[in-house]
């Protein structure tokens, strides 16, 4: 459901991002999603109807994600973009942690719906700070009948641009695959660590997922601090040498782990379980180092007017490539053994990072 909704709406939420007044498309996307996440608590019976509501939530999502990047430089100026950025999804990424964290211990004490109350009262206060925003990009004279005819003509016009611009193409298609491609492997992360790693797939909380929040946060910090002297080919690079140092973790259980062949919970053979927490904590540096400088450099090199469109076209790519990533990753974990596909991405990674490096692969907004 939310594949389907990115690939049927981002486009199109892109274009109402250039059209409208980006800070009202916040404000509404938020209210309407609030609204949806409520419907999650009558429908938890029907299926049916829970694939129906995931839908319609994703879909508003979409139309929030483009106005909110496109917003960025209109409200920090280019200048500060890279500082911003790294702020903003220190903000997001610490959420999402909590909230996860959160999300569990209030299904579990409090009840199904006391988690779908909690994040439509903090969607609808995320209305309320975005109305304090100043207005972004004033709204054209465009009536809901008009619209869908006007959708096409700019489509046309961001085929075009995509065309003629190969920096902001390539850059997008880089940020598509960057984007989807761990995201699909993360769909392979529970049979690589209970079959290659042989740690119980069920503590992978505490050897992937904390490890990789802490990372991912301890990344924005670096940028903070040392942003401007940072080349994105190094996260290229350090994330691919981490993915497979990482894929070469079962060498290292034979002798950390005493020749364990059976899963085991991640206390019984600590010192390797650090070694795997250490790498993934590093797989998050490099993760977020690079796609903040990508988002950055995306809202550098597009002209403004477009950047609605832009974004809504990097949740398409995402999207479809997620789902191609998905089966073929899967394919190739039940054939080969899940450790094959860390090992493409990794390789994949280096040799794109020599690409970036030397050949120029993306050029580099001021």
């Amino acid at each position: 459901m939310f594949a389907i909704a990115s690939v049927s709406f981002a486009l199109f939420a892109g274009v109402v991002a250039d059209l409208y007044d980006r800070r009202k498309v916040m404000i509404i996307s938020n209210i309407v999603w609030g609204l949806l996440i409520l419907a999650f608590i009558p429908t938890k019976e029907n299926f049916s109807l829970l694939l129906v509501v995931t839908l319609l939530t994703q879909a508003a999502d979409e139309f929030f994600n483009p106005a909110q990047s496109c917003s960025m430089p209109k409200i920090v100026g280019k200048k500060n973009l890279l500082l911003a950025n790294s702020v903003y999804y220190t903000a997001v990424y610490g959420a999402s942690f909590v909230g996860c964290f959160s999300a569990g211990v209030m299904l579990r004490f409090l009840g199904y719906s006391s988690v779908f109350l909690v994040a439509a009262v903090l969607v609808f206060v995320g209305a309320l700070f975005s109305a304090a925003l100043p207005s972004i990009n004033r709204s054209e004279n465009v009536s809901l009948r008009k619209l869908f005819s006007i959708v096409k003509t700019r489509l046309r016009e961001q085929v075009n641009l995509l065309i003629r611009n190969r920096a902001v193409a390539t850059s997008l298609v880089v940020m598509a695959l960057f984007s989807s491609v761990p995201t699909a492997a993360g769909g392979v992360a529970p049979g690589f660590v209970e079959q290659a790693l042989k740690i119980d797939s069920r503590d992978l909380s505490f050897v992937g997922v904390l490890p990789l929040a802490v990372g991912l946060l301890t990344g924005l910090v670096v940028l903070n601090r040392y942003g401007k002297g940072w080349r994105v080919w190094k996260s290229v690079l350090g994330f691919g040498a981490a993915l497979l140092l990482l894929a070469a973790t079962p060498n290292l259980r034979i002798f950390l782990a005493n020749h364990v062949n059976v899963p085991q919970t991640f206390d019984k053979f600590p010192f390797f379980s650090l070694t795997v927490a250490v790498l993934v904590f590093f797989l998050g540096i490099f993760a977020s180092t690079f796609a903040i400088f990508m988002i950055t450099n995306l809202q550098r090199i597009t002209p403004h007017k477009n950047l609605g469109r832009t974004f809504g076209t990097l949740g398409m790519l995402s999207a479809i490539l997620t789902s191609f990533w998905v089966i073929s990753f899967g394919a190739m974990a039940d054939l080969f053994g899940p450790t094959v596909p860390v090992v493409l991405v990794g390789i994949s990674a280096v040799m794109a990072s020599f690409l970036i490096k030397y050949k120029g692969m993306i050029k580099w907004g001021v």
